[in-house]
């Protein structure tokens, strides 16, 4: 399995890159793209999903570490969101702004709520900061208030501005327009795990109960897979496996049953957990050594059969020594090990810092991406493996 003194040193090599690398010094907060070969990308946009990844990582590196350098870090990442992208006349946060902080896209994706609130809760953990507390808890209210799906089960995924559902429900380009996905639910479960901790209110724990049930009962298939789009009234609209997904998804979701504390609910969901684990064992290890992030149904042109793309890689060792927790099962901490050995040959930019998003920092075959930051792109995935990776390493297990 992973050395923790490794995942130490490259958890603070990530931080230093972020800290040094990614700032923009002229319009505040951090720049919007970096690109394979270090160089910041003048003019480029700035995403809500990046900004509140960067605000996250920090703030759960001060939370965890008390590190001053981290809180600086969270507070700048803190300050720019409420600034730029908060809507205060019509609550949540827009999308997009552009390099100087003027809004550029003003919907609201409830899967970049859901990363806010979990960003927010942290910072609000970190720092005592009681308006970062509320700044979460109303943001929560707010999406039980006006975003849950009027046909059926869980919430829609596009919105206008004023909270009047959006004419298209897709949440990148590589995404089905669909009024319902996984991934938004998967991340909202991912926050209401974070603001419960913060606050264990009979509201949030009602919230989360409902976020880990509607994850068992609807998006989780017979075989272990996510179902990874839903019409209104539930039914799969899904087209292939997101094996990353899958996952990420068994241990956020064990985390999250976790932090409810309900002993029936953790029965089921420890079955479905491994389960989940299992059949990623099974399916997703590619013979030349990485995690497979997704594959059609019908195995098709299926996008990354040569490539390996770093989040996933970040994910599965999480998971795996996850399931190695709860079955006792050697063969998962030997998947994680394969995955760092992986990871260190093949994503570390071992001179110039942070991970390549495709191995080798090959060009892809999605246009648009590559970067080292970016919209999608920001120290989550792999900072938090590596700090995942610390809690659930102890020495005995590695020597």
């Amino acid at each position: 399995m992973p050395d923790p003194g490794a995942c130490e040193r490259e958890l603070n090599r990530i931080a230093r890159w972020w800290s040094n690398e990614a700032l923009d010094a002229e319009h505040g907060g951090f720049a919007g793209c970096v690109g394979r070969d270090g160089s910041v990308q003048e003019g480029a946009d700035k995403g809500i999903v990046l900004n509140t990844r960067i605000l996250w990582f920090f703030s759960e590196l001060a939370r965890t570490r008390r590190d001053v350098s981290a809180l600086s870090m969270a507070r700048r990442a803190y300050d720019y969101l409420i600034r730029c992208f908060l809507d205060t006349e019509h609550g949540g946060f827009y999308w997009c702004v552009d390099y100087q902080g003027q809004v550029v896209a003003d919907r609201k994706q409830v899967f970049a709520q859901a990363f806010a609130i979990y960003a927010v809760s942290t910072y609000a953990q970190a720092t005592g900061d009681s308006a970062a507390r509320t700044l979460a808890r109303d943001t929560a209210a707010l999406l039980r208030e006006v975003a849950r799906n009027p046909s059926g089960p869980g919430f829609l995924e596009s919105f206008d501005r004023d909270w009047v559902p959006a004419s298209t429900m897709r949440l990148s380009e590589r995404d089905v327009a669909a009024p319902l996905s996984m991934n938004t639910h998967l991340h909202i479960v991912e926050a209401v795990t974070r603001l419960t901790e913060l606050d264990p209110s009979v509201a949030h724990r009602r919230f989360l109960r409902e976020g880990i049930e509607l994850l068992c009962d609807c998006f989780i298939n017979e075989e272990g897979h996510l179902r990874l789009y839903l019409d209104v009234d539930g039914r799969d609209l899904s087209s292939a496996y997101s094996f990353g997904h899958d996952i990420e998804c068994s241990w956020l979701l064990w985390e999250a049953v976790t932090v409810l504390g309900d002993d029936a609910l953790t029965q089921r969901v420890h079955q479905q957990v491994l389960q989940m684990a299992s059949v990623c064992a099974d399916k997703a290890l590619d013979q030349a050594g990485f995690f497979i992030e997704e594959r059609p149904f019908d195995q098709a042109g299926a996008p990354y059969e040569s490539l390996s793309v770093w989040w996933p890689q970040a994910e599965a060792m999480v998971g795996f020594v996850n399931a190695y927790a709860l079955s006792g099962e050697a063969r998962y901490l030997q998947f994680s090990e394969q995955l760092w050995d992986y990871i260190v040959a093949h994503h570390l930019d071992a001179e110039a810092g942070e991970w390549h998003w495709y191995s080798d920092g090959a060009q892809g075959p999605d246009a648009g991406t590559g970067y080292k930051a970016g919209f999608w792109k920001g120290p989550y995935h792999n900072g938090r493996a590596m700090m995942e990776l610390l809690r659930r390493l102890p020495v005995s297990e590695v020597d």
